[in-house]
């Protein structure tokens, strides 16, 4: 009998932290990039200012977030560009850091008023490398790489169980009551203007909580977070559990269930925010070249008269 030659040595799983330093410089070197991408509307809103022009997309704005009376505080979108408006123009260099270091989809704005303020573009670039690059960039690298690594989703979902285990009902009631009737309270003061949605959002969250928890043994609220989390996170699976689930759909006809998965429903929501972007793009296209032709017309009109 010949003997069976001797297995390799199966390399050991990478743990959190192997895969955190692995990834970490990419990171920071995507983060960085994103902040140079933020230069060109700071340098348009800037060489406007500068030349004494008038900068049409920052005034349209403006003349948008000071409706006040047409807009509530209701309105989350534009309470949040009037706060960050004034939050820029009174901090600086801190306002731009603290607006880069968090996702925030709103962040051309950002660019737009600190040009039109005549920030110094090396402050302005140096707070928002900064933000995205060194705060924002790994901070996402740590949230996903604790969920991609081993026991991570069963580590997040642990987590979630113990969260809700605080919320019964004779503690997220009254904090319900109480976040709602403060958000209500200060919904017209002038100081306040993005303090309500904020308070809002955590009354609304504490309410949720709150009814996971009642509801947690009838519904098994964590165990169809666990099953939704394990669809989202589908296609990090192993090779071979992939093709095994791509074989057993291959044989089956596609149900309506189907068109509202997780990957799905994002799928959806991605295609509608670009048709919203095309759609923007487009629009101001349009109202800069009617804009154009309008100075023209008005040009012919007071050359004649």
């Amino acid at each position: 009998l010949t003997k069976r030659p001797p297995s390799p040595p199966s390399s050991p799983t990478p743990g959190f932290y192997d895969l955190l330093w692995t990834v970490m410089f990419p990171v920071i070197v995507w983060g960085a990039g994103t902040a140079l991408g933020e230069l060109p509307p700071y340098l348009v809103s800037y060489s406007a200012a500068k030349a004494g022009a008038k900068d049409e997309e920052y005034e349209e704005l403006m003349g948008t977030l000071n409706e006040e009376d047409t807009h509530s505080w209701w309105d989350v979108i534009k309470n949040m560009e009037r706060w960050m408006v004034r939050f820029l123009e009174k901090n600086g260099f801190w306002g731009v850091l603290l607006m880069a270091s968090y996702p925030n989809a709103m962040f051309d704005m950002c660019g737009l008023c600190c040009g039109h303020f005549m920030m110094n573009m090396w402050s302005f670039l140096a707070a928002t490398m900064i933000g995205k690059g060194f705060i924002k960039a790994p901070l996402q690298a740590v949230a996903f790489t604790y969920i991609f690594s081993r026991g991570g989703r069963d580590g997040f979902l642990e987590l979630c169980k113990q969260v809700l285990s605080y919320f019964q009902w004779y503690i997220g009631i009254p904090l319900t009551i109480i976040c709602g009737f403060i958000a209500h309270t200060i919904r017209k003061k002038e100081n306040y203007i993005l303090l309500p949605v904020v308070m809002l959002a955590v009354t609304a969250i504490v309410f949720a909580a709150t009814v996971g928890e009642e509801f947690q043994e009838v519904f098994d609220v964590t165990g169809k977070m666990k099953t939704g989390l394990n669809k989202v996170l589908s296609f990090c699976d192993p090779p071979e559990v992939i093709s095994a689930r791509e074989k057993q759909k291959a044989g089956q006809a596609p149900g309506v269930g189907d068109y509202f998965t997780p990957k799905a429903m994002f799928s959806y929501i991605v295609t509608s925010l670009i048709m919203y972007f095309v759609q923007d793009v487009v629009t101001k296209f349009a109202q800069h070249r009617l804009g154009e032709q309008q100075r023209i017309e008005l040009d012919k009109l007071f050359k004649k008269a």
